[in-house]
């Protein structure tokens, strides 16, 4: 999985993809699931991708934050997919850039205010 053709002819694709389906559409959460099964098979070869799919996830985070309805109520599971997108970035990489580090603060502290946010992040 990690020849560098494959990687450059579908992790594009998908990431246009994901890019086009914009903040709140469902049909984001079945493609972070494909991302997240090709993040943890290509280890550091997601390298080139990382930063934008991190940043992307911080936004998602974000924007579910800020669309919360008038009862207080969050689209829970665009929180949750972003949360498992990263932690298995985290862990394909092996470590987190400082670049990465202060872009999670901004998104993440909001999620650890929320007490209401449930979900299992999975491990992998």
């Amino acid at each position: 999985m990690n020849d560098p053709r494959l990687v450059n002819a579908l992790v594009p694709t998908l990431l246009n993809k994901w890019e086009s389906l914009g903040p709140g559409n469902k049909d984001v959460l079945p493609l972070l699931e494909c991302l997240h099964s090709i993040v943890g098979a290509l280890g550091s070869g997601f390298q080139p991708y990382a930063e934008m799919v991190f940043a992307r996830c911080v936004a998602q985070i974000d924007a579910t934050l800020a669309a919360r309805r008038p009862d207080g109520e969050l689209e829970k599971d665009f929180i949750v997919s972003a949360l498992d997108m990263l932690c298995v970035l985290v862990e394909a990489l092996g470590r987190i850039k400082a670049s990465y580090a202060s872009c999670a603060l901004t998104g993440l502290l909001g999620v650890d205010g929320e007490r209401s946010v449930s979900g299992r992040v999975s491990g992998g």
